[in-house]
């Protein structure tokens, strides 16, 4: 097994453990403190918002063009921090003279910017910190290494954390101005231990800067870029800018049940994340060598397989959700339900359009998808306000912004699948297709009307086994996905001979 094969391994192993973990924090810590975790998460999305505008396109920039900073990658770093710097103080700068005028123009819109003006240091701090991480994740990314930032990042400080220090912060006095300065110490933690593993594995040296080669190409670059900050500003703002505006117009609490909510949504599309990232090394190979043919079988078969597993989750969560408001002594949250539906539905749909991001991506059309990405981040901003604002009544607001993101994940995906189709002549349908949709809304509406016999960890046990033996047991029975039923059958044989 090769070093990116190991490493995409353990990787996916890291993920289902901060996902595991990531599930028990939403059900039985978050929902207690939902106030304080509300705001950590827009706190965190402010930050996020901003780091674009302050890193300019440098991952990308660092990844793609790693061969051309000059004694191999251990320059990367001093490249790294350099433009970091600049590019940040040059945003910040313009920031800092245009923030009054922001917040004037807000303060007529949104209720609640307190963030905007009373944490001004803070999320300066936090870019600065937020960026130097990203620096160095980036480094061991270009030496192949993905593993321990992924699993510092996403699982010690994310879900191992977040849940501490929103505990602690319940017990002080002012516990925002608490849970802000733990959450920047959190980053200060996750700089040192990537610097400490950067340093160890010697992808970091402090060697004299040499940039030769880099400075022959600074227009390709500089465009490059520019294409880069761009699309990850309108990626924040399509798939990040509903925890603000909740929190900007409802409040804390409105914004951390929506963020609860969101998380388990989200479970929804773990099959769609993984096989996205596993295939693109894959789909950029069959793209170099114009093997249009291999995309396609690639494009249909992981289309069958991300449907089926999304659609089964779908089924578990949803009609678990009474079962899980009851475990989290949340039953009066009658939004959640909405929540999960709206954003875990346009999962499931979206599941369908399988891996036609990197297909985009890696194709000479690859500019097409910073004009969807953009419009999707439009249509998201504009329907949030406008459900929060003006459709959606109370208690059913946070359910407004679940439902703009729905419709927005919907358009986008389907906008680039219909380009693919017409750019290239290929789409990811085939018979199984309408098989498992067939299949999962037929045991939708079924186990919507069998009765609850009760509510709690009994009833979600029961239900999700049914829901597993009739879902699962057909899928299989018919072999819909010839990949699921070759892993099954892998399984099965290694239980028959570990029992024999």
């Amino acid at each position: 097994m090769g070093l990116i094969a190991r490493q995409s391994s353990k990787h996916f192993i890291v993920s289902i453990l901060s996902m595991s973990v990531g599930i028990i924090n939403n059900i039985f810590i978050y929902p207690k403190f939902f106030a304080l975790y509300g705001f950590l998460q827009a706190f965190r999305s402010i930050g996020d918002l901003l780091l674009p505008c302050s890193m300019l396109g440098l991952n990308p920039v660092m990844v793609r063009f790693k061969h051309l900073l000059q004694k191999g990658k251990n320059n990367a770093f001093a490249f790294g921090l350099i433009w970091f710097f600049v590019s940040s103080s040059i945003a910040l700068v313009v920031i800092y003279f245009s923030k009054n005028y922001i917040i004037e123009v807000f303060s007529g819109v949104f209720k609640n910017i307190v963030l905007l003006e009373d944490y001004n240091l803070e999320i300066l701090i936090g870019i600065y910190l937020m960026g130097i991480a990203t620096i160095l994740t980036s480094v061991s990314l270009i030496n192949n290494r993905i593993v321990v930032p992924a699993m510092l990042t996403n699982f010690v400080i994310s879900k191992l954390g977040f849940p501490i220090i929103v505990i602690i912060s319940s017990y002080f006095l002012y516990p925002n101005e608490g849970l802000i300065w733990l959450y920047l110490g959190l980053l200060t933690l996750l700089v040192l231990l990537l610097l400490g593993y950067t340093v160890k594995n010697k992808f970091v040296q402090f060697t004299k800067l040499k940039l030769t080669e880099f400075k022959k190409h600074k227009d390709e670059v500089f465009n490059f870029g520019l294409y880069s900050v761009l699309d990850s500003i309108g990626v924040k703002l399509a798939f990040g800018i509903d925890i603000i505006m909740i929190n900007v117009l409802i409040g804390n609490e409105a914004s951390g049940i929506y963020a609860v909510f969101l998380f388990l949504s989200r479970v929804v599309s773990f099959p769609l994340a993984s096989i996205d990232k596993i295939s693109n090394p894959s789909i950029s190979g069959f793209w170099a060598k114009n093997e249009l043919d291999k995309i396609k079988k690639l494009y249909q078969q992981s289309g069958i397989t991300i449907l089926t597993v999304s659609f089964g989750i779908f089924l578990l969560i949803y009609h678990s959700m009474d079962d899980i408001l009851f475990i989290m002594k949340k039953v009066e949250l009658v939004e959640a339900k909405f929540i999960f539906l709206f954003v875990a539905g346009a999962m499931v749909l979206n599941s369908i359009t399988s891996v036609n991001s990197p297909i985009l991506v890696y194709s000479k059309k690859y500019r097409w998808n910073l004009f969807f990405t953009l419009i999707l981040a439009l249509i998201n901003v504009i329907l949030t306000y406008y459900f929060i604002t003006y459709i959606f009544e109370d208690p059913y607001k946070s359910a407004g912004a679940a439902c703009s993101t729905a419709i927005s994940l919907i358009v986008f995906n389907y906008l680039k699948m219909g380009f693919i189709y017409a750019q290239f002549k290929i789409h990811p349908f085939t018979k199984e297709t309408f098989m498992v949709l067939g299949l999962g809304l037929a045991t939708f509406v079924l186990f919507h009307y069998i009765p609850l016999f009760s509510t709690g960890w009994i009833s979600m046990f029961v239900r999700s086994g049914l829901i597993a033996l009739i879902y699962g047991g057909i899928v299989y029975y018919l072999k819909i996905s010839p990949d699921l039923n070759a892993m099954i059958n892998q399984q099965l044989l290694a239980v028959k001979n570990y029992i024999k």
